[in-house]
This record gives C-alpha cells, sequence and structure tokens, in this order.
C-alpha cells in the first residue's frame, strides 16, 4: 500500500513536471504532452532525469508527510498521556490525602474510645474497691462485736466459776479479726 502511494505520487509529480514543461498551449492535447515526444520535452536524456528528480521530490515530500503526520500523532499521544497522568497523579493525591486524614480521624476515634474504656474501667474499679472495704470494714466490726461478746460472756462465766473480779487477773487480747486470744 505503500509503495502504491509512492508510484501514484510519483505520476502525480512527474505528471506535473511534463504539464509545467509544455504549458504554452492550453489543449487537451499538449496538456499532458503529446504522443509525437516533443523535443523541448524529451532532450537527449532529460525524460529520465527529470523524471527520477520528480520521483525523488515526490517520494521526499510523501515520506515528509507521513513523518509530519505520524510526529503529529506522536506529538498528541505524548499530550493525551501526559494529562492522563497529570490527572492521576493529582488523583492518586488527592486519594492519599483522603485516606491520610481518615486514618488519622480513625486513630483519634479509637484513643478517644481507649480512653474513655480506661475511664469506665477505672470508674469500676475504684468503685468495686470501695464496696470492698466497706464490706471488709463491716465485716470487722461484726467481728469486733461478735468478739465482745464472746468475750463478755467467757468473762462473765470465768468470774462466775472463780469469783474473781474480771479486772483483777485476766485481760482479753484482739489481735485482729479471725484471732481473739485470751490472756489469764
Amino acid at each position: 500500500m505503500r509503495a502504491t502511494a509512492l508510484v501514484l505520487a510519483a505520476l502525480v509529480a512527474a505528471a506535473a513536471c511534463v504539464s509545467g514543461a509544455n504549458a504554452a498551449p492550453d489543449d487537451a492535447s499538449t496538456r499532458w504532452g503529446n504522443t509525437h515526444h516533443d523535443s523541448k520535452l524529451f532532450d537527449k536524456d532529460g525524460d529520465v532525469a527529470s523524471a527520477r528528480i520528480a520521483y525523488a521530490d515526490a517520494a521526499r515530500g510523501y515520506a515528509r508527510a507521513k513523518h509530519d503526520a505520524a510526529m503529529s500523532r506522536v506529538d498528541a499521544a505524548h499530550e493525551h498521556f501526559k494529562s492522563a497522568m497529570t490527572a492521576a497523579l493529582a488523583a492518586l493525591g488527592d486519594a492519599a490525602a483522603a485516606w491520610h486524614a481518615h486514618a488519622t480521624e480513625t486513630r483519634e476515634a479509637l484513643a478517644e474510645h481507649a480512653r474513655d474504656s480506661v475511664e469506665k474501667t477505672k470508674a469500676h474499679v475504684d468503685d468495686a474497691r470501695e464496696k470492698m472495704r466497706s464490706h471488709v470494714d463491716d465485716a470487722h466490726d461484726a467481728h469486733r462485736a461478735r468478739a465482745a461478746k464472746v468475750a463478755d460472756a467467757a468473762s462473765e462465766h470465768v468470774a462466775k466459776w472463780t469469783g474473781k473480779d474480771d479486772a483483777d487477773n485476766r485481760r482479753v487480747l484482739y489481735t485482729g479479726p479471725h484471732t481473739t486470744a485470751f490472756a489469764w
């Protein structure tokens, strides 16, 4: 196809060259040259040389036109690629910024949730500790009251058997919530 186009271009150029050399009369018989091989048109080696020059000029013109068209398409494709890549990079930058903002927001929300959870847990632990202390204090007080009752009952019983006063020769030692010792 390319060779056919080159041949056609050469023929058109050769025809233009021939018509330019033989352009004096403007009738159909002389416009494209006459069939009698006019000596002005075809001199000794001029016909071959001018055809070669015309073919070379046409081939160069065709090649230049093809090259210019190809370079124009390459430049257009390059500009299209450049604009597409610029848009893609801008979109990636926007996506990265959005992801960074989302990650920061999520991290801050998780940190706030963790702080709230720690505060709630600390409040529950403090409340449980306070309830436990209150329960232990109540248990100690109840134990002390029971121990005092037992000590009083024992003291009265011992006093009844010995006939001595409680304060004379014995004392009650209380050493803690679980041990009560009597010293005589």
